[in-house]
């Protein structure tokens, strides 16, 4: 069996690659899907981070916890900074797949009423201490705590540029919080020996950016011990943020990570957390991408199944005879069937290891576009194989082949006999027999009324950004078959009276071509459905992508643009000299 299947691919050749052809790209169009999906969703993820921090101007993945330490027991912070390592363990225990990018964490004893030594008097000001402050600062003016000299009896403390200029504070003045003694009565005393500002603008460690301490001093842990164990002992509140790479949230752990958010929520009631909202919006929207990759691959798919039947019903046709002569000799049509099997199994074993890279490559370049045949392939490196991909190239490859079979099971109920005798020729198609045709015109022209109906609703939604049906591109689709359907059943009829009008008239090659047309109708028609499908879909998709290309533009225009444009209407006098004569 082996040799006369290799011998029908040579017989066959050209319509043979033709079909290889048509099943390579139906495995790509397939098994890009998982891959696209995938990249879709992770893309999805991060432009709504992005979003997030351009509308909020802060980092959008944070987590953090809100607490206070009763310092009266101890005469360090190291058990507050113990105890905050011990939850940030915890987090990172269970969200081991997402790197932590930063880690802040400001103590503070309370606001304290204060007197500057060059008269500022009655500022309120909250001493403070943030670990590895200095690593992440540039002292704009004066030293910092650790480089400070000293004077006798104060603590060295540095303040940002937004307390230097809302409290006139300078460097090397003193302050004094006269409310705040210790067991003999002296208060706490700091001097001002620095001025800093962030070092880096980018630095993601200033989660909460040094103009935003708008009442805080810091001094060094050693100074904030000796505040906790020599004056009167009061809680130490704390707030700690944890800073994480949102780029390693994807739809992969996008479930666990919400899972676990909603975790520490329940076992915390101090935890609090930034971006369970986005995470929320996207697992909503998640369901709508999957629904619109769909919609928009299902006429792909079927304009590629269509194209791989007519391929493989051509080879059909020219091998008839030869069908209805194994037939006679004592075949049966499990026999014939599973000749033609064995040999799509062998062409769509072909066009997996030729589909599968082929959906990758075209996966990559659908992703890298930003308008229509415009190409930027920027992030296309969220895009990458899944092994899912395999499978669905699989299962792309026994789709063919059951499409490939399909004709040659209808060729294999023929006998020779009846082949001989014409009977099975020239048949009506399925969908004209059961007038599928306006069937499914009437459901289309249905949809489209509904839309038309609905259509204030939908433009209304539209504005307040919901986001609109996908399912709507499906009832295009389906419009396009069915009057593409009811065309040909239309021009058949046409034919047929134009060739009666004048059937004693024709000059015989005028018969002749009538008489072809009328005798392939129904040969012809369902490679007059491809290609009717195959440019009607080319121009609507090509009118939808200019359609909001142009959308798009006029939204730039609309938001960038000025709201009132003043132009001078400036009064023309012309002068005519007199030119002498």
């Amino acid at each position: 069996m082996l040799n006369m299947i290799t011998k029908k691919i040579k017989n066959k050749l050209w319509l043979t690659i033709c079909l290889v052809l048509g099943m390579s790209f139906l495995v790509a169009a397939f098994s890009c899907q998982p891959m696209f999906k995938a990249g879709s969703l992770d893309m999805l993820l991060i432009t709504s981070f992005e979003d997030y921090i351009e509308d909020n101007n802060q980092y959008p993945v944070v987590l953090g916890r809100i607490g206070a330490y009763n310092s009266s027991e101890h005469n360090s912070i190291d058990g507050a900074c113990e105890s905050v390592s011990n939850y940030t363990s915890v987090w990172s225990e269970y969200l081991e797949n997402i790197d932590i990018l930063a880690n802040q964490t400001i103590y503070e004893f309370g606001e304290e009423s204060s007197q500057g030594s060059y008269g500022s008097k009655g500022n309120y000001l909250n001493v403070s201490y943030i670990p590895e402050l200095t690593e992440h600062i540039e002292i704009v003016k004066g030293v910092d705590f650790y480089e400070y000299a000293g004077k006798e009896g104060y603590y060295p403390c540095i303040i940002s540029e937004g307390v230097m200029d809302e409290y006139e504070l300078i460097a090397d003045e003193t302050l004094e919080f006269i409310n705040w003694t210790d067991a003999n009565g002296n208060t706490v005393k700091l001097v001002i020996c620095g001025i800093f500002k962030e070092s880096s603008e980018t630095d993601l460690f200033w989660y909460i950016e040094p103009n935003e301490f708008e009442e805080h001093v810091f001094v060094s842990k050693e100074s904030f011990d000796e505040i906790m164990s020599n004056f009167d002992g009061r809680n130490i509140n704390y707030r700690h943020y944890t800073v994480l790479d949102y780029m390693d949230i994807k739809n992969d752990n996008a479930d666990d990570v919400i899972y676990y958010l909603s975790e520490f929520k329940k076992a915390d009631g101090n935890f609090f957390e930034t971006f369970s909202p986005i995470l929320n919006e996207y697992v909503t929207e998640r369901k709508t991408v999957n629904v619109i990759l769909w919609v928009l691959e299902l006429p792909i798919l079927g304009m590629v199944l269509a194209f791989i039947y007519m391929v493989s019903k051509q080879i059909v046709e020219t091998e008839k005879n030869e069908i209805a002569m194994l037939k006679s000799r004592g075949f049966s049509r499990r026999q014939i069937v599973a000749m033609y099997g064995g040999q799509a199994g062998i062409l769509a074993l072909f066009s997996i290891v030729i589909g599968i890279p082929l959906g990758y490559l075209l996966c990559k370049v659908a992703a890298g576009t930003t308008d229509f045949l415009t190409f930027s392939f920027n992030n296309i490196e969220v895009y990458d194989f899944t092994a899912s991909m395999i499978l669905y190239g699989i299962l792309a490859g026994v789709i063919g082949i059951l499409f490939i079979l399909v004709p040659v099971i209808s060729s294999t109920k023929v006998s020779i006999v009846e082949r001989k005798s014409g009977n099975s020729e020239n048949k009506k198609p399925l969908w004209e027999k059961f007038f599928f045709d306006f069937i499914l015109l009437g459901i289309a022209i249905y949809l489209l009324y509904n839309f038309n109906q609905d259509k204030e609703n939908i433009r209304n939604n539209a504005l307040l950004g919901s986001k609109m049906d996908p399912m709507i591109f499906l009832n295009s689709v389906l419009f396009i078959i069915a009057l593409g359907l009811v065309t040909l059943r239309l021009i058949h009829c046409l034919v047929k009276l134009v060739y009666r009008i004048g059937k004693k008239r024709w000059k015989p090659a005028m018969y002749a071509s009538f008489l072809q047309i009328t005798r392939t109708t129904a040969k012809q028609g369902f490679i007059s459905v491809f290609l009717i499908l195959t440019v009607a879909l080319g121009l609507f998709n090509a009118n939808t992508v200019r359609t909001i290309n142009r959308n798009n533009e006029e939204r730039i225009e609309y938001e960038a643009g000025a709201d009132v444009v003043l132009h001078e209407q400036w009064t023309r006098k012309l002068y005519y000299l007199e030119i002498p004569t």
